[in-house]
This record gives structure tokens, C-alpha cells and sequence, in this order.
């Protein structure tokens, strides 16, 4: 049998062409090896293709693999020398630090079993299960709620919903950077990146799921970024969350979604939670979720219609950016507050209004607008929490002038959610009767706020008090029992929380 060969042969005579070929082919590899025309060329975080991890896997070749697993691997080593850290923060042991963190002696009651509170018995909880809804919002300043008017709008549609809503501003993200409070909101840890650690498929006992899955709820984790980002795909379904779901996921769920350079644009984040949790099976519904849309290149719909974002002289004056950056910003963040008003909105006004709730806080503040001073700390490092819980699940004491942190947000969900179920005491649960002097914020496991003042708990620590306006001014006065008992508190729950995680990752428990 004979097998026929046609001879292409492409002449092309004059140089210039010859050379404008060559340059157009090359620049089409660059392309092509880049795997991308946005800000960023096809990386790992892309491989996430389909909800089957083994299809996943085969998208990436084995070289590739090898050398990010031993990049990953030297570049985010976890910590788990529980003496080292004890010793590191001063304190005599464990229980030193666990008593302290406590403000009780434990006895001779394992610290680790010490740390473990649980919520009250209540018939009603147990019978009339609340979905749960938490959101972590990319850059959501509590600085810029301040800036909100009528001409430079902030708000959106949450503004028509904040007054059914708890909003706490003397609050703190636990972090400064997205997969660090990210992790810290869903595990407890202060050691992170977990995910992209030798402990990525470890399942710790302090994830914020565990008491859900307790009780017999179907648990979610929704995000409009790549779910391979930080190895999520991976990390996620070993902290006991039945689903994870990523951009591919929405963009195939939600009809007419799109996306921006960091994921799907939050309104069809929010469209797929509304899907969970409007499709129950008869089980209460507990959603993780984290939008991406308020950051950096600013990107937005093309059906979005923003409220006016003019930026008066005052505030032009300030800035840390040109203005066209700064408009881009501010609506970016006027659409993330948009979406999760029209999500709470949707909610109320749903059946699923008596029995959901709404939790909402952001991963940290944005610092791309304004410097900030030392004097102005709790504007530089503080997020808003908003919580919407319908009438009949309310309960306890609101006081908004409270000072808390991330480390609270999942105790208050817990007491206000679930009956009769143990969980990891990271903080305190802001509604209660207890006095204001209880409660207390921290930041990146160092910096403590209360109503008292702010510390700085390094080795050299910093005081400051309360001036006019949220202000702080610089203590020299050393002796301060209130601040130092401060200083004690949040170096004490840095520790706890540390060793707690250390052993929860050791080989040997």
C-alpha cells in the first residue's frame, strides 16, 4: 500500500516578511507558553478543572508537580516544637499559658481538653436547626464605612439591610494577608499556609465545620476564586466540609455568571450559596464562603450599574494613589458591599428569612488608599462584622461599642446556632451579658485591643490609650496594670492557640 505525501513549501521572498513572520510566530509562542492574555500566565491554581480531584491531577505533568510539592515544601515549613513556642512567649508550660489564655487554673486537666467549651442545651435549636451562612470578604475596610454619603456611596444595597444587622467596628481581622485569615478563620491556627505545608491532608479538630457536621448539617465551602489557589481543592475537604467549590463550579451552576482576573464576580458567588442553601435535602446548611472581586486589577461586571463614587477634596487630598486607582477601589468595594446587601436582602425576604444566618466580616483592611499612623492603628487594622440573625434566634446581649476579632466570630455562631455541642474556645462569644471588659481584639497574634487601650506584645512591648476620635496615645508608663494584663491576655491566647495547633499536627498525640 502506497501512501501518498504532499510537499508544503512556503516561500516568502523579501526579508522584511520573512522577519515580521518570524516575530509574529514567536510572539504567538510567548503566548501560548504563557497560557494567558490577563495579569498573570497559567499556573497551578488553573489545574482545578472539574470536580473529580483524579482529573485534576492528570493536568499537570510530573516534573511540574515535583518541583512545586518541594518549593511548597521548603518555602512553607510548619512550626510544631511546642516547647520552642511556650518558651518563645514566656510562659512555664502548656498549662501555664492555657490558664492564663483562661483566666482560671486548669488543674491537672490537659490544656488541650481545657480549651474545649460547648454551647448551652436548647430544645428549640435542637429542633429548628438555623443554615448558616459565613462570607469572608476580600478587603473589607471598616476605615472606608466612615467615608460613606450620598455622593460618595460605599454601601450599595447593605445599606438598607445594616439596620436589621448586629455591626461590630471595633473589630480586627486575626491576619493581614487572605490564606492567612482565611485558615485562621476556618482552623484556629496562627501557623499558616497549613494548605501548602506537609500537613495539607492533615484534618485538625479545630476546624469550624466539625461542630456542624455534629449535628447533622451538610456542609459547604464556595469561593469565587480557582479553587486550586494555595491548594484548596486539596486542603478544604480534609477540614470537614462535604463540598468544596471553586470559579469552574459557579461559572457551570450559575447561568450567565463571568468572571474577572481573581475568579467569578461575587453576585454569582452569592447566586450559588442561594442555590445551597434553597436545596436543603431536608438538612440545615452550613456555607463557608470568600469573594475575590474587591482586589486589584479592579475589575467589574459589564452589567453592573455602580452608585455615584465622587471623591471630595478632602479625601483627594490624602491619597496615597493616583484618583482614577482610588475611584476603582471604592467602587469595587461599593459592588462587594452591593452583593452581600442584595444576598441579606434576598434572604429576609425569603421564607429562608426565620431560619438562616447571615455572618459577614473581611479578611483584612486595604491599604491601598490612605498611610496610616501608629496612632491610628484600630482604622489601619480593622474589618467590620455584620451579623443578620432572624428574630427568633436572637438572644443574648448586643453591644456594639465590644472590641473583638476574628477569634470571636465562630464561638458567637456556635451559641447562637447549635445546642449542646463542644467546640475550640479561639475566643469569646460576643453576645452575651458579660461585661464589656471581658472581651478583647487581636491582630496577627501580637496586637491587642480592648476599651482600655492597645498593646504591641513583642519582646519590646508598646502601650497606648484611648484619645479623642479612636485615636491612641503612646503610655510611658510602664506599670500600667490594665495594659499589662492586656499584653499577658493576647500573648497568652497567641500560645494557646499555637501549641493547640502544634499538637493537633503532631505525628505523636
Amino acid at each position: 500500500m502506497r501512501i501518498s505525501h504532499l510537499k508544503w513549501e512556503i516561500t516568502m521572498r523579501p526579508l522584511w516578511l520573512k522577519v515580521a513572520a518570524t516575530l509574529i510566530f514567536f510572539v504567538f509562542f510567548g503566548i501560548g507558553m504563557r497560557g494567558s492574555l490577563g495579569l498573570h500566565p497559567i499556573e497551578k491554581d488553573d489545574a482545578v478543572i472539574s470536580a473529580n480531584n483524579f482529573v485534576n491531577s492528570l493536568t499537570m505533568n510530573g516534573v511540574f508537580s515535583l518541583k512545586d510539592a518541594l518549593a511548597d515544601r521548603s518555602n512553607f515549613e510548619i512550626d510544631i516544637d511546642i516547647d520552642k513556642t511556650i518558651s518563645r512567649y514566656g510562659f512555664q508550660s502548656s498549662s501555664d499559658a492555657v490558664s492564663q489564655y483562661l483566666g482560671h487554673s486548669i488543674g491537672n486537666m490537659s490544656p488541650f481538653a481545657a480549651m474545649i467549651d460547648s454551647t448551652a442545651p436548647n430544645d428549640f435549636l435542637k429542633n429548628n436547626p438555623p443554615n448558616v451562612v459565613f462570607i469572608m470578604m476580600e478587603s473589607m475596610s471598616n476605615y472606608y464605612l466612615d467615608l460613606h454619603s450620598p455622593t460618595l456611596n460605599l454601601l450599595g444595597t447593605l445599606e438598607t439591610v445594616l439596620p436589621d444587622c448586629y455591626l461590630f467596628r471595633n473589630f480586627l481581622s486575626c491576619r493581614n494577608g487572605t490564606i492567612h485569615s482565611l485558615e485562621g478563620l476556618m482552623v484556629n491556627t496562627p501557623l499558616t499556609p497549613i494548605s501548602q505545608s506537609k500537613y495539607m491532608g492533615k484534618s485538625l479538630e479545630s476546624s469550624v465545620a466539625l461542630p456542624f457536621i455534629k449535628n447533622g448539617y451538610e456542609t459547604s465551602f464556595v469561593t469565587g476564586a480557582k479553587l486550586g489557589w494555595r491548594n484548596l481543592d486539596k486542603y478544604i475537604v480534609k477540614q470537614y466540609f462535604q463540598h468544596a467549590e471553586g470559579s469552574a463550579t459557579i461559572l457551570a451552576k450559575v447561568p450567565a455568571a463571568s468572571k474577572g482576573e481573581w475568579g467569578v464576580f461575587d453576585e454569582f458567588m452569592f447566586d450559588r450559596i442561594m442555590q445551597l442553601i434553597s436545596n436543603t435535602h431536608g438538612k440545615p446548611q452550613f456555607v463557608f464562603a470568600f469573594s475575590t472581586t474587591n482586589h486589584t486589577p479592579y475589575e467589574l461586571p459589564e452589567t453592573y450599574k455602580p452608585f455615584p463614587v465622587f471623591i471630595p477634596d478632602s479625601i483627594r487630598k490624602v491619597l496615597r494613589c493616583d484618583q482614577t486607582i482610588a475611584t476603582k477601589n471604592l467602587t469595587n468595594y461599593q459592588y462587594a458591599n452591593d452583593c452581600l446587601g442584595r444576598f441579606i436582602k434576598h434572604i429576609k425576604e425569603s421564607p429562608l428569612g426565620e431560619n438562616t444566618i447571615v455572618v459577614a466580616t473581611g479578611d483584612h483592611n486595604s491599604l491601598a488608599l490612605f498611610d496610616f499612623t501608629d496612632s491610628h492603628l484600630l482604622q489601619k487594622l480593622s474589618v467590620p462584622l455584620v451579623i443578620y440573625v432572624p428574630e427568633k434566634y436572637r438572644k443574648g446581649k448586643f453591644d456594639p461599642n465590644r472590641f473583638g476579632s476574628h477569634k470571636d466570630i465562630f464561638p458567637t455562631i456556635f451559641n447562637l446556632a447549635l445546642q449542646n455541642t463542644a467546640y475550640l474556645k479561639s475566643g469569646n462569644n460576643l453576645l452575651t451579658n458579660d461585661s464589656s471588659d471581658v472581651f478583647y481584639a487581636v491582630n496577627d497574634f501580637k496586637v491587642g485591643m480592648n476599651s482600655k487601650g492597645c498593646v504591641i506584645a513583642d519582646d519590646k512591648p508598646l502601650l497606648y490609650r484611648w484619645g479623642e476620635g479612636k485615636t491612641l496615645i503612646p503610655v510611658t508608663d510602664r506599670n500600667s496594670p490594665e495594659l499589662n494584663s492586656l499584653i499577658k491576655k493576647t500573648k497568652a491566647h497567641a500560645a494557646s492557640l499555637t501549641v493547640f495547633i502544634q499538637n493537633e499536627l503532631s505525628p505523636i498525640k
